[in-house]
This record gives C-alpha cells, structure tokens and sequence, in this order.
C-alpha cells in the first residue's frame, strides 16, 4: 500500500476564526497534523489543500508540500470537500499517477486523534477489500429510540421505525457517526466518486474521548478543558 497525505484546510472558516491555526500543547493544529502524517509517510508525501496564504505558510514551515493555493470555488461553505480531494489529486498527477493507490484524508480540527488511530485505520483498509475506511464513534443519540423528523402532518416522529416497540436504547441497533478524523480510500474511487458514501465503507471505531473535532467556541472551550486536565492524553 503507497499512500499520500491530503490535508485541507480553508482559510475562510465561520464558527471558529482561524481554527485550523488554533493552538494546542504548544502547537497549530496544522502543525500537529503535518507531525502525525509524518509519522506515516514522508514528507515529500504529505500535501496541503489551503486558499489561505498564512496556513499555507504554517504548513510549509512545518514540512508539509503546498504546490497550489485551492481554487476560490472549492473554498466555500457550501463546497464539497470531495472535490477539493480530486483537485489535489489532479494537480499532483505526476506523483499520484505512478506508485500511490491511496488516500489518507487527516482533518485538521482532529486535534485528539492519535498516531495509533491513523495506523489502524491503514491496516483495516489494507486488510479488506472496501473503498474507504472512515473512522466513527458511537452515536449518543439513536434514530431508533430518541432522535426525531417532523412528519408529513408536522407532528415529531421516530427517524427511523424499530421493527419492534424497544424501551431502552440498548435494544436498538447500532448506529454510529463520522467522527471527522481519518479517511482512507482508493485513489481510483476518490478519482471518480461525487458522493462520499457511495462506494464500500468500512468503519473504523475510535474512542469517543477521542473523536472532538472543533466547529464551535464550545469544541474550543472543552478541548482547553481537556488540555488542562489531561496532559497525558495529548
């Protein structure tokens, strides 16, 4: 298995400024994750996705390649990340054309995920025969038990009906979330994909305590309680 190492980052990001700059025990979080993905592979395989000159310049100064800066139209709200996936891949053609056949997506705003957590990750991808690895958790809510739609009357229902009445959510199925923290996929499925499930996905299960992935001040403000409380864990 020969991989490369995208990492995407835009520069324009609402509920957090600047959060892919954050600092974290003593750090960037761009810089954290360069660090990670250099203890996968080299850095000549470690590529950053940005449209922002100053995470561009984070990223360099910490190893990582920025051949491009992103196309404004791939740096939006309302852009799919998988597009921007295809582009780097596009633009390091020369590269991803010859030896690699894999993807390792590692998001920025993972700042709990761990070297171990990419690791076993690769080796489930390696060892069957799927697209994608995402990793996941637990889901604290259930779309069997608690979790609800509006209907066709207006009136709240179950997401999703249990094929019989349960009363406690342990007699319900599974169901998990993406936490946000390690993709791993076949370069030829990332190549022709518009969806990101559409293909056979395997999951990954990491610990919740784990799986923070910043969107909020609160995500900020439970990881500096996590910093503070926990400095073995980081």
């Amino acid at each position: 298995m020969n991989v490369v190492v995208g990492i995407f980052a835009r520069g324009g990001s609402k509920g957090v400024k600047d959060k892919n700059l954050l600092k974290f025990a003593g750090e960037s979080l761009m810089a954290r994750t360069i660090k990670q993905a250099q203890q996968i592979v080299t850095s000549e395989m470690v590529f950053v996705s940005t449209d922002s000159p100053l995470i561009a310049k984070e990223a360099l100064s910490s190893g990582a390649k920025v051949p491009f800066y992103r196309p404004a139209e791939l740096a939006t709200d309302l852009s799919p990340e998988v597009h921007s996936w295809k582009h780097l891949l596009e633009n390091i053609s020369p590269i991803a054309d010859q030896d690699i056949d894999t993807m390792l997506v590692l998001p920025v705003t993972s700042p709990m995920r761990r070297v171990q957590d990419i690791e076993n990750a690769l080796n489930l991808f390696e060892s069957k025969d799927c697209d994608m690895v995402v990793s996941i958790n637990h889901a604290r809510k259930n779309p069997y038990f608690n979790m609800l739609e509006q209907g066709s009357n207006s009136f709240l229902e179950l997401s999703k009906s249990p094929e019989k009445i349960v009363t406690r959510r342990q007699e319900t199925p599974s169901v998990w979330e993406m936490n946000n923290a390690i993709y791993v996929a076949k370069i030829d499925y990332v190549k022709k994909l518009s969806n990101l499930l559409e293909g056979r996905i395997l999951g990954y299960e990491m610990p919740t305590e784990y799986s923070i992935d910043i969107d909020t001040t609160l995500d900020v403000e439970f990881l500096r309680f996590l910093e503070e409380r926990d400095k073995n864990v980081i």
